[in-house]
């Protein structure tokens, strides 16, 4: 089973979309679950009650401080294989499902951490996508002492630290940001890029640096 991992604020139509161009993009018959976590204090909650009324995901809801927390609530109801971290903008390449389960790395037995391109950057995991494997041995998707800001660059260094790290040869992910002009920035971009989640993922990162990223 693939289970995917959606924290999603303020953006029910843009999440909606997400969830039905990456369910469009599958050519295989796989098992699949989509976790939505949202928060329960957000304007548009009940807006996304309506809009993803017949889609059948699993939500999540509670007072997240961010989409770190979101996504790791999410990753700790999951019960597959393979787990994906898929944000409003991130779209999949047709046939995302065929070319992760072919890769020989992520469905073997080692704990695996991919690092896809995102059509932006491949230096730090934007997207992460691992196996069961690697999600028990760190016990996360992203480290719960982040917001959101650095998280990404935490997952690569922890990967390569611990040898989890593989570079990915698939192509076609894209990361639909402002910064490169492919979406319009809004509160929700501003909410997860605000100067406390900065301040908070500087400091834990340079942190966690100084001493090896430990598990």
């Amino acid at each position: 089973m693939i289970s995917i991992c959606h924290p999603s604020y303020g953006r029910p139509e843009q999440a909606r979309r997400c969830v039905q161009q990456w369910l469009d993009r599958m050519v295989t018959d796989s098992s699949i679950e989509w976790i939505l976590s949202l928060n329960d204090n957000d304007p548009q909650f009940s807006n996304y009650m309506k809009v993803m009324d017949d889609t059948g995901l699993v939500v999540v809801a509670d007072s997240f401080n961010g989409m770190v927390a979101a996504s790791n609530a999410a990753a700790s109801r999951s019960k597959g294989d393979i787990l994906i971290l898929v944000s409003d903008d991130m779209e999949a390449p047709q046939g995302w499902d065929q070319l992760l389960l072919s890769d020989q790395y992520l469905t073997g037995q080692n704990p695996v951490v991919l690092q896809v391109h995102d059509g932006i950057r491949s230096d730090i995991v934007t997207l992460p996508i691992m196996n069961r494997t690697a999600y028990n041995v760190l016990g996360y998707l992203y480290h719960p002492g982040y917001i959101s800001m650095f998280a990404d660059n935490d997952l690569a260094e922890t990967a390569k630290a611990h040898h989890l790290y593989r570079i990915s040869s698939i192509v076609g992910f894209q990361h639909n940001h402002w910064v490169n002009g492919k979406a319009q920035k809004d509160a929700t971009y501003d909410r997860e890029n605000s100067s406390i989640a900065w301040k908070v993922g500087e400091k834990l990162f340079e942190q966690r640096k100084a001493g090896g990223f430990q598990l």
